[in-house]
């Protein structure tokens, strides 16, 4: 297959996949002059033929600072595909950068967030909501790894993902094209790419793996494949954070919610509490509910769900405790406070200090204050009850007490 063939039947999947562009997109791609992004620019202005999308985008550079490079080549590439180019000032970027430099090498994750920034300004500045990145699956793989060995986490770089407080869409259109192809796309058509100034270039952290990685790929030449499988390959996922949870050895459990039935069980225990608080059936207005940026729990008691709580996150160190039921054949065992308990444990192991929110009925709020919770804020109605809002701040002693339990 000729390699703009399979390059674009990789962005055709990328984009069917995650749902990367929708008709009538305005995208403005992040350019650096590297064979990536060039050769982003040819492989897109030839996608917005045929895809149906009605899609149009512009060329943006950022000017960090760095020692200058003729980029006449690559202007006159984009005006030959009639792109727009534009050139940005952010060349603050690179005198902070030499001011933490350590050992002669620049602070590559400092430059990583400055130009993030920058983007997101440039995008604001020009009217884009949707921003593209040239990162290809060898750059996931690579991060993946990454991750791993300085981060102590399973995680790379998303598809797409959406910036809330900048209220832009970031896409890699790329992320299913091999590097080797992106190579030989840029030799087949002499594309103009711009040699970088970096004097970190192949010499940073992510140069080390990717030569790591190729020993691999060479000597286990399945493992690139399987690299790339194994960050869509949920069903096969098998990982300790899985079965972390709280157990008295006694038959009582608390896990976090990771599947359709949990999330199922922890529905079912509060409609039940639900419609008998209120006293008739609520389940159209239950129903519905927000689920963005909260984790649930549900407690068991010899396998039989009868507990959940869940929290929502508002920011880094705030959150608000919700969904709070236990069945009523279970409830004045010590349930309720075992919750409580365990997810301030949990929460208090990210970051301290925090401060829990919580709505409680007028009635238990009594309750609440022996646990250290203080009222904040006037009587209001939820569910056709008074309730009052309080808040609890967690400092490091929490943290510490739970260490040596």
């Amino acid at each position: 297959m000729d390699v703009i063939k399979k390059l674009l039947a990789a962005i055709r999947k990328a984009d069917f996949d995650f749902g990367l562009i929708s008709k009538g997109d305005k995208i403005m791609v992040g350019v650096s002059g590297g064979k990536d992004s060039v050769a982003l620019i040819k492989l897109l202005s030839i996608y917005q033929k045929f895809a149906d999308k009605d899609f149009t985008f512009e060329a943006v550079m950022l000017d960090l600072g760095f020692p200058a490079v003729d980029l006449k080549p690559l202007k006159d590439f984009c005006s030959a595909l009639n792109v727009p180019f534009t050139v940005y000032d952010s060349r603050e970027v690179y005198p902070i950068l030499c001011q933490h430099m350590h050992n002669g090498i620049l602070p590559c994750s400092i430059c990583s967030r400055m130009k993030k920034a920058a983007i997101n300004k440039v995008a604001n500045t020009l009217g884009y909501k949707k921003v593209s990145f040239a990162h290809h699956a060898d750059d996931a793989i690579e991060t993946f790894f990454m991750n791993m060995i300085h981060g102590g986490r399973l995680a790379t770089f998303s598809p797409s993902m959406h910036l809330e407080r900048a209220d832009i869409d970031f896409i890699r259109p790329l992320i299913y094209a091999r590097e080797k192809d992106i190579q030989a796309l840029v030799r087949q058509y002499k594309l103009p790419v711009i040699k970088s100034t970096c004097q970190n270039d192949h010499e940073s952290e992510r140069a080390v793996i990717k030569e790591e990685l190729k020993k691999i790929y060479d000597k286990f030449p399945d493992s690139y494949q399987n690299f790339l499988t194994m960050l869509l390959n949920k069903e096969k996922a098998d990982l300790w954070f899985d079965k972390k949870g709280f157990n008295d050895g006694n038959g009582v459990k608390i896990i976090e919610a990771r599947n359709y039935q949990d999330y199922i069980d922890c529905l079912n225990i509060r409609f039940d509490v639900f419609v008998e608080e209120i006293g008739f059936d609520y389940s159209e207005e239950f129903v519905y509910d927000d689920e963005k940026n909260t984790v649930s729990y549900l407690l068991s008691v010899n396998d039989k769900s009868v507990g959940t709580i869940r929290y929502k996150i508002i920011d880094d160190s705030t959150y608000m405790f919700q969904r709070f039921a236990v069945l009523k054949e279970y409830r004045k065992n010590g349930y309720g406070s075992l919750l409580f308990d365990y997810l301030e444990k949990i929460l208090s192991r990210k970051k301290t200090p925090m401060v829990i929110y919580l709505y409680s009925r007028k009635e238990i709020v009594d309750y609440y204050l022996s646990k250290g919770y203080v009222i904040d804020g006037e009587e209001v109605l939820i569910d056709q009850k008074p309730h009052y809002k309080l808040k609890k701040s967690i400092y490091h002693a929490i943290m510490d007490k739970s260490k040596e339990r």
